[in-house]
């Protein structure tokens, strides 16, 4: 299904780390286990990739060159001629800042670069407001579903947002993100076919209902990596009442949305309505997010945000 482990000597080895605390202090970044290495998040994008173990060199990690600022202050760099060497720099530093111990100062920098990379309206924008949510306790994000026997071997692995504390029964709640934009939430012109967003819906489903047990077992694991790493004050429900269930059908959350647009979503009017038809057939509910906003978790019916079906009981 899926596999999420780490060595405790790397646990041990980030645990003692300077580094390692500024990244657990940091709300805003969310560390999230992989097999046998972590990833870092950060507006849904991973900051951090394969922090890991190497025999030789010790904790490693990847960074896209695209997240790494530079030293120079300005959009300019001042140039001399030097006899020889063609032009040289004379004034400004274009090195790359190092992540160093990931002081505030640094990250900072850091997610200023990523913030200037994402779109406006990209979704990794409403996953975080999500995260940062008071309540809300995020066991995972970017989670690939292994294809099942009956998928072709070219079929891509099926992502889902989130891994979450479903507020109100305590089990673990699946979450698919959407701009309200997205082309997957409607009919294509011209053609009857069902929004694109019920086929992913009902493919989490299908995954998630047949490995119950599994998944269970593998985030009961999350948390205890995340407790030994120094994330457990994150976690203030999840430690002291744990879970024994998971939520068979997965949760939709479409964000961005005026105040008309919720209005608009919720009650199914003109473009929205082949979604919303169908939509209790492959969820439990869905929750519309306005504007720069997240939203909490929790699937208890609310004419302003949520829809619950009758799915989320089941």
């Amino acid at each position: 299904m899926i596999r999420r482990c780490l060595p405790e000597k790397l646990v041990q080895s980030l645990k003692d780390s300077r580094f390692w605390k500024e990244i657990c202090d940091d709300r805003e970044l969310q560390p999230e286990i992989r097999d046998k290495k972590l990833t870092v998040y950060y507006q849904s994008q991973a900051l951090l990739r394969e922090i890991k173990l190497d025999r030789k060199r010790g904790v490693t990690c990847c960074i896209s060159t695209e997240y790494v600022p530079l030293g120079a202050q300005t959009n300019s760099l001042l140039l001399r001629h030097e006899e020889g060497q063609g032009m040289v720099i004379a004034q400004g530093d274009p090195r790359a800042v190092p992540i160093g111990n990931a002081d505030k100062s640094t990250i900072k920098k850091y997610k200023s670069r990523m913030r200037q990379l994402l779109q406006s309206d990209n979704e990794g924008r409403v996953v975080q407001a999500i995260c940062d949510e008071r309540g809300n306790e995020v066991l995972d994000q970017e989670i690939a579903f292994q294809s099942s026997a009956k998928d072709s071997p070219d079929s891509k692995r099926k992502k889902i947002d989130i891994c979450c504390r479903e507020l109100v029964s305590g089990k673990l709640a699946f979450v698919e993100v959407k701009q309200k934009a997205d082309s997957r939430l409607f009919e294509k012109r011209g053609s009857a076919e069902p929004p694109e967003v019920l086929r992913q819906l009902k493919e989490y489903h299908e995954c998630i209902k047949n490995n119950v047990d599994a998944l269970v077992k593998v985030y009961r694991e999350v948390l205890r990596l995340k407790i030994a790493l120094g994330l457990g004050d994150r976690f203030p429900l999840l430690s002291e009442r744990g879970f024994d269930s998971v939520i068979k059908m997965p949760v939709l959350v479409i964000g961005n949305c005026t105040a008309g647009e919720v209005r608009r979503i919720l009650g199914g009017k003109k473009e929205w309505k082949p979604l919303l038809d169908r939509l209790p057939e492959v969820a439990s509910a869905l929750i519309v997010c306005k504007k720069n906003e997240g939203c909490r978790i929790d699937l208890k019916p609310n004419t302003q945000t949520t829809l619950v079906f009758k799915a989320s009981r089941q």
